[in-house]
């Protein structure tokens, strides 16, 4: 009796996974039956057995409105579902799902929970009024735009992309996203609050244009500027941005605001003397403390909600100086706005005291900002350009005039030319010499170096500057700078490895992704993809396949090139995202 039922047992098993899928919408399998993985056993239909072979499904633009049969899928890692007419979309039945695209549909409700696997998640173009996205703890993607979500809670998750415009939110809190590359939330007619202050700026921009209910952003210090010039671009007249991320809803902003001078001689502060740029201060209502910093015209401005708030400077050199006063405080509404509070700096001595910095001869993105060249920057050359532009800048950190020298010094041997503007003096071999006078505390001398290389391989350069008055310098080590660069110096074509001969990169331009495909037999131990600037934007895991395809969809529009290194040689080629 017992080997009866057991045999009953293994017939009914064996029965259920040879078992004919129903697919109720003649259009759901009729394209599943396109794809050439799917039908084994090409006899018309689809079995349990056959669906469970499957972890990849792609059936887009195929006019289906019911998924039913899907559930019998139960592996699958990714699906493509996009362009249809469907309008419920429950993929929590599959647990090893780590991407969606569903976009383009009539979808009114999706269930996405438990899915601990899922990464990437587009949805955008559909009927959503909501989304619950809790718990998905490795979700880096989400594109929502254009349903009518009311609300979007994220706290928990670690998002690296958000798209979610044209949308009814009223509220965005991006503020735990320490790796927040992309940020899209324009056109959102109710949207009154936006904090993006997440301890790192997006790499490849933010936009939230269309949003004329926007009255608060809450900000890193590094992108006031650029969120600032967006305002005024987007023709918002009553929109405050601060890095409090304090805000009442209904509430009028008061400003408290001041000039910084510095009074070198001692002798009490006027017009005629020497403002203090960009120094650092701190906000504080007593519960949030922000930073941010005066402009390079020694003014500075907070604009702020009603409450009790103190302004504290902060400066570099401490022991340099004293501020008279040595804080302000202003309590809203009692006091008039704006509050006009000034500060008076005086030396604590003398204190001579240069700084050398190497800075970029560009602006970064979205800054729009000179950034410091440090021993990390690769110097990246395309084409027939072997050139590198960068700016050599010298401070006066201290409390006196100073005047000095500035040295330069390079490998003269891996450089066939250098021009310098202004131009500088010959001193030694591979070296460069500016004299510099009467350089006042937080004047900067800079020196434009353009140098051309002459080496047509993959190296390291090295070059170091430093900068010498009379005066004993104050702050050793900070008046001398030495760096280290890797060199990435290979031309596109050379007359022994051409890239075209061993690899095809397409489509070029992208939207998203790039396809990689092998054409000859060459060991490739890394790819990494540089923007414009030299930096280091993303590298790509490789295994020496035919073909590899590169999601750059998190990437700004612009230029990029591809350093892709080999037994042979290092290619290096440029593509364009859209």
């Amino acid at each position: 009796m017992k080997k009866l039922l057991l045999l009953c047992t293994i017939c009914i098993a064996t029965a259920s996974y040879g078992q004919i899928i129903n697919f109720p919408d003649a259009n759901f399998k009729a394209k599943l039956l396109e794809s050439l993985h799917i039908d084994d056993n090409d006899d018309g239909e689809i079995d349990v057995a056959e669906a469970l072979d499957v972890t990849r499904l792609y059936i887009h633009y195929g006019n289906i409105s019911d998924l039913t049969g899907i559930e019998f899928f139960t592996n699958l890692t990714e699906i493509r579902c996009d362009n249809n007419n469907i309008s419920t979309l429950d993929l929590s039945i599959f647990p090893s799902l780590e991407k969606v695209n569903a976009n383009n549909n009539n979808i009114t409700s999706i269930n996405v929970s438990g899915l601990t696997n899922l990464e990437f998640l587009n949805v955008h173009d559909n009927q959503l009024t909501s989304i619950d996205i809790s718990g998905l703890s490795n979700l880096h993607s989400i594109l929502i735009s254009n349903n009518q979500i009311s609300t979007l809670d994220t706290q928990g998750l670690s998002l690296r992309r958000i798209e979610c415009s044209g949308n009814l939110l009223t509220t965005l809190d991006a503020s735990h996203h320490t790796e927040l590359t992309l940020l899209k939330c324009d056109n959102n007619s109710l949207l009154e609050s936006l904090n993006i202050k997440n301890g790192s700026f997006e790499r490849f921009g933010s936009s939230f244009s269309g949003n004329f209910a926007l009255r608060y952003i809450c900000v890193d210090v590094e992108q006031f500027a650029d969120v600032q010039n967006k305002i005024a671009d987007y023709g918002y007249t009553n929109c405050t941005i601060n890095t409090l991320c304090s805000y009442v809803s209904g509430q009028a902003f008061s400003s408290i605001s001041g000039a910084i001078l510095y009074d070198e001689a001692s002798d009490g502060c006027d017009t005629n003397d020497v403002v203090y740029p960009n120094l650092e201060f701190t906000l504080s209502d007593g519960t949030n403390t922000a930073t941010s910093y005066a402009e390079a015209s020694g003014n500075y401005n907070f604009d702020i909600q009603d409450g009790t708030y103190t302004v504290t400077p902060v400066p570099a050199n401490p022991t340099y100086f004293s501020f008279s006063p040595a804080s302000v405080t202003a309590t809203f509404p009692d006091d008039a706005s704006p509050s006009i509070q000034d500060f008076c700096v005086t030396p604590n001595g003398v204190y001579p005291d240069l700084e050398v910095k190497f800075m970029s001869a560009g602006v970064a993105y979205p800054t729009n900002l000179p950034y410091p060249i440090t021993n990390d920057y690769t110097i990246g050359f395309l084409d027939n350009d072997q050139t590198f532009s960068f700016r050599l800048v010298c401070e006066n950190t201290g409390t006196t005039t100073q005047s000095g020298t500035l040295y330069y010094g390079y490998n003269i041997t891996e450089v066939l030319s250098t021009t310098t503007t202004p131009m500088g003096t010959d001193f030694g071999v591979g070296g460069l010499s500016w004299s510099f006078t009467d350089l006042k505390p937080f004047e900067t001398f800079e020196v434009l170096v353009v140098l051309e290389f002459s080496q047509l391989h993959y190296h390291n350069f090295n070059h170091s500057a430093i900068a010498i008055s009379p005066q004993p310098d104050a702050t050793l080590g900070n008046n001398e700078m030495m760096l280290v660069h890797e060199v990435s110096c290979c031309l596109l074509d050379t007359p022994t490895f051409s890239f075209k001969d061993y690899f095809a990169l397409y489509p070029n331009p992208t939207n998203g992704r790039l396809n990689l495909k092998l054409k000859q037999q060459i060991d490739v131990s890394s790819l990494t993809i540089y923007n414009m600037f030299g930096q280091k934007v993303k590298t790509i895991p490789y295994q020496n396949q035919e073909l590899t395809t590169i999601d750059v969809a998190d990437l700004r529009s612009g230029q990029y090139f591809i350093k892709i290194s080999t037994d042979k040689t290092l290619f290096t080629t440029r593509f364009i995202k859209q």
